[in-house]
């Protein structure tokens, strides 16, 4: 009987553990992220137009197709 309400407890206290660690891994790792990302260019990306416009070659009309 004593054998069984210890394997109940070791399995308790392992399950807690890792509850523990996928916690500080959930709530931890993105503030470590966050805190060593330093932003030195704004990002703008380039419209959709102005990216065909350019990629056509000279004399030629880059047709927009709205796909949904």
């Amino acid at each position: 009987m004593s054998r069984s309400i210890i394997h109940r407890l070791s399995y308790m206290l392992i399950l807690g553990a890792i509850l523990v660690f996928a916690g500080i891994g959930i709530y931890g790792v993105p503030r470590l992220l966050n805190a060593q990302v330093e932003i030195t260019q704004p990002f703008e990306p380039e419209s959709r137009e102005q990216n065909l416009a350019d990629k056509a070659p000279l004399g030629e009309v880059a047709v927009l197709v709205n796909t949904p």
